[in-house]
């Protein structure tokens, strides 16, 4: 036969605190808010600086295939801030190129991680 512990209420809020922070997904940014900051013309194509492509030249982008890329850049930022990796942003160049057939800088993935941590409250 098994014993009954009695918690008091103290106790029983510490044992919640500490199993909501060992059972979270993980640590880092939460994806609830779209992030946008790109301007588009009347037929839909991307104004302001393009991308360039895996041979050096400028393309236009779409709308659609902007926020899927950045769909894409956004939860593997979350993967590997799940992972606690450093320097990821190679791995992630790697399969926009694959992917999307478009050249990234490290300054792009930074912009779209610094944009993710100002919408969560994160600095």
């Amino acid at each position: 036969m098994k014993e009954e512990i009695v918690l008091n209420k103290i106790e029983r809020e510490i044992i919640f605190k500490i199993r909501e922070i060992t059972q979270k997904d993980y640590i880092g940014y939460s994806n609830h808010k779209i992030i946008t900051g790109c301007k588009y013309s009347k037929n839909g194509l991307k104004k302001g600086c393009k991308f360039t492509n895996s041979s050096g030249k400028k393309i236009n982008i779409t709308l659609d295939k902007e926020k899927n890329m950045k769909d894409c850049i956004i939860n593997c930022i979350l993967d590997y801030e799940k992972q606690r990796l450093n320097g990821y942003s190679k791995l992630i160049q790697e399969k926009v190129k694959k992917e999307f057939d478009i050249d990234l800088s490290p300054a792009y993935i930074s912009k779209i991680k610094k944009k993710i941590g100002d919408t969560n409250g994160f600095k």
